[in-house]
């Protein structure tokens, strides 16, 4: 774990400059390139659809957690035990 460290360190203190340059990209663009580089993650683990729409589901449900439409963590989960 230490030489994954002292490589990790090797790597980034050259590229600080690449890292704030693309804290300048508009929030827009950014997460319009992570969503599809999740996509295309999520689709090449098993070449399924059925992977990226859990995917997608997943991330809709958590959106929805943070507005607050889900006021219970167990709400969106399948609890069979008593519920105070």
């Amino acid at each position: 774990m230490y030489i994954g460290n002292i490589m990790l360190l090797a790597l980034n203190l050259p590229l600080i400059g690449v890292w704030v340059r693309l804290l300048r990209v508009p929030y827009h663009f950014l997460a319009v390139v992570v969503v599809i580089i999740c996509v295309i993650g999520a689709y090449s683990v098993k070449s399924a659809v059925f992977d990226v729409g859990t995917m997608v589901a997943f991330g809709v449900m958590g959106y929805l957690m943070r507005k607050g439409f889900f006021r219970q963590p167990h709400s969106s989960c399948n609890d069979s035990g008593p519920h105070p």
